[in-house]
């Protein structure tokens, strides 16, 4: 006859037992974010220097015939191109930073935001100091990097944007703003996924511009038609 041990007494109450199993739930997620940043830092790193040689240059060439561009080696590897796009800007950035002695303490997707100014590296600079102060999030950091760009592109002081990097994020004025229209709302959502979809295009710098030109004057008129 088979025997049955006693069930053993739990030495842990439930509160306990609750405590215990999310600090391990915590613990593993912790984990698994830390290994694919690690991960994402490697790949970026590996592909900028060893596949690119460094040559931002030739990294951005639209070359129909470049045999190692990044959605090459994204369809050879099963990695969405986007991500690679991401990794390999984010590294672009952190080794121009360093260059200047910088090294703050910022994520891969932040980073990748940052290239959007890699015409204007004191921009670039000053917005990355500000990003790690004060802790933005991603979502802020690319309203942030939109408007400085424009602004300097246009001719405005870089004076301005060291006094006064959150300037694009302060809700100006409190007066209540008027409902929109369907066809304005229904544009603005058009116009917010093709600026999503230009971050990740590979464009030229002429091309990138002229789309850049394109979305702000359209973003203008839909804030003058409310």
């Amino acid at each position: 006859m088979r025997i049955v041990p006693d069930d053993p007494v739990c030495p842990w109450s439930p509160e306990d037992l609750d405590r215990i199993v999310e600090e391990a739930c915590e613990f593993i997620r912790a984990r698994r974010r830390a290994h694919a940043r690690g991960f994402g830092w490697e790949v970026g790193d590996h592909l900028f220097l060893e596949v690119y040689r460094g040559d931002e240059g030739y990294l951005r060439s639209r070359y129909q015939g470049k045999p190692d561009s990044i959605g090459d080696i994204a369809r050879a590897t099963g990695i969405p191109q986007s991500t690679l796009y991401v990794y390999v800007m984010a590294a672009v950035v952190r080794h121009k930073l360093k260059k200047a002695g910088l090294e703050p303490e910022l994520d891969l997707r932040q980073l990748a935001i940052l290239d959007e100014l890699n015409d204007h590296f004191e921009a670039l600079r000053a917005l990355a100091e500000w990003a790690e102060r004060k802790e933005i999030s991603c979502r802020d950091l690319e309203k942030a990097v939109d408007f400085w760009k424009g602004h300097v592109e246009k001719g405005g002081s870089l004076m301005d944007l060291r006094r006064d990097p959150g300037r694009p994020l302060r809700k100006v004025g409190r007066r209540r703003a008027r409902p929109s229209s369907p066809d304005v709302l229904k544009a603005s959502r058009m116009l917010g996924v093709v600026g999503a979809w230009w971050r990740k295009a590979k464009l030229t710098g002429d091309e990138g511009r002229e789309l850049r030109d394109r979305l702000l004057r359209i973003r203008a008129m839909l804030a003058e038609a409310g």
